[in-house]
């Protein structure tokens, strides 16, 4: 495995990782409501535009942004040899760093939004009028969906991170062969 290979490989889970974040924003319901609210809503759009732009160009062409950043220049060896640092294991780091921080960031929020949609199902204006309780928090169908959504692709990641890093592995492997 050469330096480029790692820096691709890199570039490559970093793109991934920022692709599913911008996929997550932008599929977040809560925009829908800046959008109809807000008169300057191109400019999220944009900046979306920019940075999935960005993420495909990390995925699909990191041996452009490896020569335009000369990163494979300055290097006494450009053969790693070390078994500790092979793609695999570093695919597989990745991949489990994205999928725990998918399920961490969104698990509060999903368990929040689950106990009011039952609070609200269970007490129908019954238990809050004999109390005299007035509910401040509402469901938002939106967070639950949305932290629902994050939460199975950060589980799917987690438990399938050996089969997807063998699968990028294997694209890494083509990738390198047709440059």
């Amino acid at each position: 495995m050469t330096v480029k290979d790692i820096f691709r490989m890199v570039l490559k889970l970093f793109g991934l990782y920022h692709l599913i974040q911008v996929a997550f924003h932008f599929m977040d319901l809560n925009y829908t409501m800046y959008f109809v609210f807000m008169p300057n809503s191109w400019v999220t759009y944009v900046g979306q535009l920019i940075n999935l732009i960005f993420a495909c160009i990390l995925l699909f062409k990191p041996d452009m942004v490896i020569r335009w950043l000369k990163l494979e220049v300055g290097f006494d060896n450009t053969s790693v040899t070390n078994q500790i640092i092979d793609g695999i294991g570093i695919t597989k780091a990745a991949l489990i760093i994205i999928s725990i921080q998918l399920m961490v960031a969104n698990v509060g929020v999903f368990i929040t939004q689950v106990v009011l949609s039952f609070k609200e199902s269970v007490s129908q204006n019954a238990l809050d009028t004999l109390l005299g309780v007035e509910d401040h928090n509402p469901v938002n169908y939106q967070q639950l969906i949305y932290s629902a959504f994050s939460l199975s692709i950060g589980i799917l990641l987690f438990t399938n991170y050996v089969r997807l890093a063998n699968w990028i592995m294997k694209l890494n492997t083509s990738d390198g062969n047709r440059n």
